[in-house]
């Protein structure tokens, strides 16, 4: 997840660019957000709502990745939203209930693969395939999530869902502090779905590791209540917000098939449409007669 200036309102964009910092205060900007979100998730540890969720010592990885990555230069807009949500009274969601979820084909198959695990990148086809539900929960699952937490780690990423490593099933990884030294805040979901989404809203820029070098904001609900399953099977419910809302939305868009330029604002399309046709003729260079969908 890359992040320059967010807002609670529909209209704001953000305007800050993540190019324009110097390595070294992407660095620095990129441990004040950690710095931040762990502080911010330690505060409610005792309640945490993690503690449910959160992948099991013995089970973790000591490494992983991310689908999403924070980009340093957009500390400032992520603080600000930080500080937003303190001051919020923790009034309800007010937004319409949805009985949305990610469209996938029931029944889930012998999971097959292979380790390590690599990001598979626009447009492979299994970016925009249907994913199955899972319905077997057992060693190799939690050897999926393992190793998903591994690449994701390894890429510089705080969420990852599983057709970014080429499996169509239902699970996704993330960890909101992106440190693998934080095990305790690895959150793993399997056969999620969304039961509400916030009113409110925030602009946010987001970057892939599916999609790298592009980046776009994007409005997305500021809280979410979900509903999902643990790598036991146990079904669990849980509200997220700031952060932790817009990583599970992004890993959610990615299990229903979807990607993050498709919510972009015409606009900002625009502004990646010339990076993704570049990546759309790579692909065909390298992977000639296979159908994808083009933008």
């Amino acid at each position: 997840l890359l992040s320059t200036t967010t807002t609670t309102t529909t209209t704001a964009r953000a305007s800050a660019s993540p190019c324009a910092a110097s390595p070294s205060s992407r660095n620095l900007a990129r441990n004040s957000i950690r710095a931040e979100a762990k502080g911010r998730l330690s505060k409610r540890s005792s309640s945490s709502l993690f503690k449910n969720l959160a992948l099991n010592a013995s089970s973790s990885s000591t490494s992983s990745s991310r689908g999403f990555f924070v980009v340093p230069s957009a500390a400032k807009g992520f603080l600000k939203e930080l500080q937003e949500l303190r001051e919020e009274s923790g009034g309800g969601f007010g937004g319409a209930t949805s009985t949305s979820s990610s469209k996938g084909t029931k029944g889930s198959k012998k999971l097959d693969f292979t380790l390590p695990l690599s990001i598979l990148h626009y447009p492979n086809p299994k970016l925009r395939a249907k994913n199955t539900v899972v319905t077997v929960f057992d060693d190799k699952l939690a050897e999926l999530a393992k190793g998903m937490f591994k690449v994701m780690y390894e890429t510089d990423g705080i969420g990852l869902a599983a057709p970014q490593v080429g499996l169509n099933v239902q699970v996704m990884v993330f960890n909101p502090t992106g440190e693998a030294s934080v095990p305790e805040e690895e959150v793993v979901l399997v056969n999620p779905r969304i039961l509400n989404r916030s009113k409110g809203q925030t602009l946010f820029e987001e970057g892939c590791l599916s999609l790298p070098n592009i980046h776009g904001d994007i409005k997305r609900p500021k809280a979410v209540t979900l509903e999902a399953q643990d790598l036991s099977g146990k079904k669990m419910r849980h509200s997220l917000e700031g952060l932790e809302a817009r990583i599970f939305l992004h890993e959610f868009d990615h299990l229903d098939g979807k990607l993050f330029p498709d919510r972009m604002a015409p606009q900002v399309f625009e502004t990646v449409k010339s990076d993704l046709l570049a990546m759309e003729k790579q692909f065909e260079k390298e992977n000639p007669g296979v159908k994808y969908v083009k933008y």
